[in-house]
């Protein structure tokens, strides 16, 4: 809603001063009131031409309303009523001539909101390396699933995983803390509930399954099996997760009004908070026996990377409404700039289970093991920029609902995928050797959200 202006309650109390004062030296009779009247001089109100004296005054009153202008009338004998208008300066008032009395943001003010809005928004996928492989039927088993062979191909990886769209709320209010709606306050907070992104697939479906990776000892490429025709049967499930939420506090500032439009200030506290994992987890079945492993072992072992992104950071922005009668259109445009703390989380397992031996667990995975397994912090710099645009319609005094579109990016972001290093110079359950990889090194990123919003706001 666009408010009356800022300087309206000091020029109320000026001209009440001003009426006070006339009232005491000449008897005047002040009546303010919301009416138009021509504008005149002090001396208009001084009888100069007759000694005749004033007339029983009647009883002074004073009534406050919303007029951005303020009469007084005289009561002087021999006299008709004559106004003074005491205007506001045009620095702060539209013209009056070119504001229609008929728009709905006019009829109606309050001082508190509150918005409730549905969220549909799309998410930056996840990027990942290579993580599952395939072969054509016949691939030898020290060339399946190897990256660069030939018939390899790749079933998961070298590309984005996730990103589709995802439900969420988010809660908005504020209040006016002066008359005229040129300060106030507002406070919001969105969730986007957590996304899972999935991948599975056995050997039934594809028989060679594998897991790339670059073996330092030998420098090359080379795969774990999964699952071969020839020996070996299994399974792989990759699971991605995304968690996106975040808060504002902001101070508001009216910078300028015009006849249908303003433009607003903003600043304040930003908070947003990012919450990733990718897991991966095989299991296979020898039902053949392959050298030291006897048929009927089973291997079951996951690796597990997790990220927790924090930002808490100043903002500012600049908010634009343009009003067509009971509709508006506002666009707001933000930047948050703070700190990102960033947490990383690397765990891994390996299960070795041998008929009539018992199980044996070890820690690390393939792509997590004991070189980079731990949990690794840091603090960076980052920026959250965002934009808003929104239709809004007033259906009633109290009631709008109303349709937008939200884009928001965030620097310094550190994401799963990004953390796995493909290079192992040993493979589970060995003991960690030679160049001691995977090895953990802080790999930044970023991450945008952007979406629909449909809102419901009320007015008291």
């Amino acid at each position: 809603m666009l408010g009356r202006s800022c300087h309206q309650t000091t020029l109320r109390n000026a001209a009440i001063g001003v009426v006070a004062t006339l009232t005491a030296l000449f008897s005047f009779s002040p009546h303010w009131e919301v009416a138009g009247g021509e504008k005149t001089g002090l001396a208009n109100y001084i009888d100069t031409s007759s000694d005749a004296r004033p007339q029983k005054k009647q009883p002074s009153k004073v009534t406050l309303t919303s007029s951005v202008r303020a009469e007084a009338t005289s009561t002087f004998a021999n006299r008709g009523p004559t106004t003074v208008i005491v205007e506001e300066p045009p620095l702060y008032r539209a013209p009056a001539e070119c504001c229609p009395t008929t728009s709905c943001w006019q009829t109606c003010f309050h001082g508190f909101w509150v918005r409730g809005e549905y969220l549909h928004w799309w998410t930056d996928a996840m990027d990942i390396p290579p993580l599952v492989t395939t072969s054509l039927a016949g691939t030898t088993p020290n060339t399946a699933g190897v990256l660069l062979q030939p018939g390899t191909q790749t079933l998961l990886g070298s590309g984005d995983l996730g990103g589709s769209g995802q439900s969420g709320a988010r809660i908005s209010a504020g209040w006016w803390i002066d008359p005229s709606a040129c300060r106030g306050f507002e406070a919001n907070y969105f969730h986007l509930g957590t996304k899972t992104s999935s991948f599975a697939t056995d050997s039934a479906s594809t028989p060679i399954l594998a897991r790339p990776v670059f073996d330092t000892g030998t420098s090359s490429e080379t795969a774990m099996l999964v699952a071969h025709p020839d020996f070996l049967t299994g399974t792989i499930n990759v699971d991605a997760t995304t968690e996106l939420q975040g808060a504002e506090a902001l101070f508001r500032r009216r910078l300028f009004q015009g006849c249908d439009s303003r433009v607003d200030f903003l600043f304040g506290y930003r908070f947003a908070k990012l919450d990733e994992s990718l897991n991966i987890s095989q299991s296979s079945l020898w039902t053949a026996t392959q050298g030291a492993i006897v048929a009927g072992t089973t291997q079951n072992l996951f690796d597990s990377f997790a990220t927790d992104n924090q930002f808490h950071g100043g903002e500012l922005g600049i908010a634009y409404t343009q009003q067509y009668s009971c509709w508006s259109l506002d666009a707001t445009m933000k930047m948050a700039l703070g700190n990102n703390r960033s947490t990383v989380t690397i765990d891994g397992q390996t299960v070795n289970t041998v008929p009539a031996g018992g199980s044996a667990t070890f820690v690390g995975g393939l792509l997590a093991q004991q070189t980079n397994i731990g949990r690794y912090e840091r603090d960076a710099f980052g920026f959250i920029p965002e934009l808003t645009i929104t239709a809004r319609r007033d259906v009633t005094c109290n009631l709008s609902i109303s349709v937008g579109y939200n884009l928001m990016y965030w620097t310094a972001t550190l994401r799963p995928g990004d953390q796995i290093d493909r290079q192992v110079s040993q493979f589970p359950p060995e003991a960690p050797m030679g160049t001691q990889r995977p090895a953990f090194n802080f790999q930044s990123g970023s991450f945008w959200a952007q979406g629909l919003n449909l809102g419901l706001a009320y007015q008291f």
